[in-house]
């Protein structure tokens, strides 16, 4: 039976994932540096697709890497899901850390403006569809949360659900990576 976990497997889906969460920290960063806000319906989903396809990608990428140079070109579907998803872990646990630098020393407002401009877009979005009491609630319930907010538990909450999402989309990427089955082994046709 193949060996599941090999030597040199945590080293390499920390360099990799350190390699993905730099990339996504420059994303990051550059969406910070253009000042664009995640409002309204349209630009979080445009960042989504994009964040997606970095992830999609780099994960691929760095899975068969991995899988040629471990697993002499070889794995299974479960060996790339373990794969796909320590490597979005590192990158999460790097790419949080970046976040938490730039909502807490370079940026500490950076929060505040994105809720102040997503209120601003509901705001303006529900208005005359929806009575404005139930749009003051709306915002009352946005200030209450936004109260609550607190760097280092939104960093874990981050680093738990992008290791989710890498674990999905590890899923996918997996079953590219799989090693074929051969009909000619194992004796099944003689």
């Amino acid at each position: 039976m193949e060996q599941f976990f090999k030597p040199g497997l945590i080293k390499s889906t920390m360099t990799y994932g350190a390699i993905l969460g730099v990339i996504v920290a420059i994303y990051s960063f550059i969406i910070f540096i253009f000042k664009i806000l995640p409002t309204g319906f349209l630009a979080p989903s445009i960042l989504f697709i994009i964040s997606l396809a970095i992830y999609f990608t780099s994960i691929l990428v760095f899975t068969k890497k991995i899988k040629k140079d471990l697993y002499d070109g070889s794995i299974t579907y479960g060996q790339g899901i373990l794969i796909g998803t320590l490597i979005g872990f590192f990158a999460a646990i790097i790419a949080s850390f970046y976040t938490y630098i730039q909502n807490t020393i370079i940026d500490p407002e950076y929060m505040t403006r994105v809720i102040n401009a997503q209120k601003a877009w509901m705001t303006n979005f529900l208005n005359g569809k929806v009575p404005d009491a139930k749009i003051e609630e709306t915002l009352a319930q946005i200030d209450a949360k936004v109260k609550g907010y607190n760097p280092i538990n939104a960093a874990i909450s981050a680093i738990l659900w992008s290791t989710v999402g890498t674990f999905i989309v590890s899923l996918v990427t997996s079953a590219f990576l799989k090693k074929k089955s051969n009909p000619f082994d194992n004796g099944q046709i003689a």
